[in-house]
């Protein structure tokens, strides 16, 4: 093929033309990433590096975690350094020393927080300028005042930035962190074939350990303060005044878990709600939901929302980061303020009085979610780093 005028999407919506060369040589890609923890920045890595299949090489800057070893099997590098401390030097002099040895066409530093900040040093060490920063949270909530201070001048020396949300694209715009010709939103991919229409299927499993049928609502997520889990109980005490016979599921671990269980007792709802830690099948999980929720204080483009919806859920989801990308309020789900209790209880009663109602969201969701797919994901990744490799970035 010659060359082709490819789109790439940009937040504002609109489309913008870049010519790219289809057979344009695979640049080699060093990605950087602080961790490999279960996680929805580290699941979209590994979507990327499946799909995309690019020469790359991952250096997390945290041992273990549990996408490392299905990254390794994939046949990327996966080098992990030791975290002895919030500042290491020892840690930037090893990254330094990693890429000399790699030697990387592009640097990709797929989730910029502070220890994207070694990515940036170490690149500029080694004189490399092909440097993509990921931006992929609400940056005033989930990053440190000193850093987005300096960041608007370190992303002058950068390539581009990829935003996965609109919301935040218009964050970085807004605020001048980065400049519109190098801001690109490339939004999450899912691997859409792995769930199943729970309207179609029976697929579902029994998650209440008492085996009595019960309609259930649920969420998945880090017990952490940005996943607001105790909106989530406080929710949950709202419905169950009116709806008593109604289950809710908490899926994931974390720091608060062991407050939450106590909260949910000084709730008196311990008896309904059921903390399930960590679950392998999560497509085998949302099946057995009748509706997602979202209680988030910040979010980026949150995965599960998105395989909420690749069920038929239904979903309720605060207004945080990338939800209303998603979830279009009154036609998939609803969307709520951020904090609001009162307001995700009113709408999952609605939805529970309303099967109808909730048939029709979640049939809408499956079909708006369809744009997601990770092979479009991938290849817009793909466009991004054949602009970057010929300098034609808007």
């Amino acid at each position: 093929m010659t060359l082709a005028e490819r789109e790439v999407h940009i937040a504002t919506g609109r489309y913008t033309k870049a010519k790219v060369s289809d057979t344009a040589p695979n640049p080699r890609i060093q990605y950087i990433i602080g961790q490999l923890r279960r996680g929805g920045a580290e699941q979209q890595l590994y979507y990327l590096l499946k799909y995309l299949k690019p020469q790359a090489q991952v250096v997390s800057l945290s041992q273990g975690g549990y996408w490392a070893d299905p990254i390794r099997d994939l046949g990327t590098e996966v080098i992990e350094l030791q975290r002895r401390g919030s500042w290491d030097l020892s840690r930037l002099f090893a990254l330094t020393q990693i890429t000399k040895r790699f030697r990387p066409d592009i640097v990709h530093i797929f989730l910029d927080n502070i220890p994207g900040l070694y990515g940036r040093l170490s690149a500029l060490l080694r004189g490399h300028f092909r440097v993509i920063t990921g931006e992929r949270a609400e940056t005033a909530i989930q990053q440190a005042y000193w850093y987005q201070i300096l960041k608007p001048l370190m992303n002058r020396a950068v390539a581009a930035v990829v935003s996965n949300s609109e919301t935040n694209y218009r964050y970085l715009a807004n605020r001048g962190i980065a400049s519109e010709q190098k801001l690109h939103c490339i939004p999450n991919g899912l691997e859409l074939d792995r769930f199943v229409d729970k309207s179609k299927s029976n697929s579902g499993v029994q998650l209440w350990p008492d085996g009595r049928k019960r309609t259930l609502i649920g969420t998945v997520g880090s017990l952490t303060p940005v996943k607001a889990p105790e909106v989530f109980l406080r929710t949950a005490a709202r419905v169950l005044k009116s709806r008593p016979e109604i289950g809710f599921i908490h899926v994931g671990e974390g720091p608060l878990k062991e407050k939450m269980i106590a909260l949910s007792r000084e709730l008196n709802i311990q008896d309904s709600v059921l903390f399930l830690g960590q679950y392998q099948d999560i497509p085998q999980l949302l099946a057995g939901l009748d509706v997602f929720v979202l209680t988030s204080s910040s979010e980026g483009q949150p995965n599960v929302v998105m395989e909420a919806m690749a069920t038929g859920l239904p979903c309720v989801v605060t207004d945080a980061g990338g939800c209303s990308e998603l979830v279009r309020s009154g036609e998939t789900g609803f969307v709520v303020p951020v904090g609001s209790d009162g307001d995700l209880a009113d709408r999952i009663l609605q939805l529970l009085h309303d099967n109808e109602l909730r048939g029709r969201m979640g049939m809408n969701g499956r079909g708006h979610i369809q744009e997601f797919d990770v092979h479009r994901m991938a290849e817009r990744y793909r466009q991004l780093y054949c602009q970057v490799m010929s300098k034609e970035l808007n």
